[in-house]
């Protein structure tokens, strides 16, 4: 009994706590450009495509006054092209934060990144536009033959 007492308060708990999370900040509709917020610059080898995923890996972020980073996607092919164009994508909400995943992707599919850092009050001027196309589906093996006793 003691033990069922504890499973039901101890899973309470974790729905109420749960829904406790803080609300992520999103760009706001009129935007104020702080022109000495810095500007994400990724590194040499900042971005890696994959099928399923694309990886980003930009300078660390000294300046105390940025909250974190708004990151824009646009689809420019495949079959998603018209869903999200020009639209805000992510929020980070931690600036010492220096790699992102975006793991919502499809293959063979050409995307846009813009990234801004964001204060309490304004955002930085967007950063280069990222273009990068996602690797295509692996061809599948036609013919295997299993040889066993060699």
């Amino acid at each position: 009994m003691r033990l069922l007492t504890v499973a039901i308060l101890a899973t309470a708990s974790l729905l109420i706590f749960s829904g406790c999370g803080g609300i992520t900040p999103k760009p706001k509709d009129e935007v104020v450009i702080d022109d000495t917020l810095p500007v994400i610059e990724l590194t040499h080898s900042g971005v890696i495509a994959d099928m399923n995923s694309i990886a980003f890996e930009w300078r660390s972020i000294k300046d105390p006054r940025v909250k974190g980073i708004y990151i824009y996607k646009d689809v420019l092919s495949g079959k998603h092209a018209d869903e999200a164009r020009g639209n805000f994508y992510k929020t980070i909400q931690n600036r010492f934060q220096t790699h992102f995943l975006d793991k919502e992707i499809t293959p063979d599919t050409k995307y846009n990144y813009i990234f801004k850092t964001f204060s309490a009050n304004a955002e930085s001027k967007p950063s280069k536009t990222v273009s990068i196309t996602s690797l295509p589906v692996l061809k599948s093996v036609s013919w295997i033959q299993s040889i066993t006793g060699m």
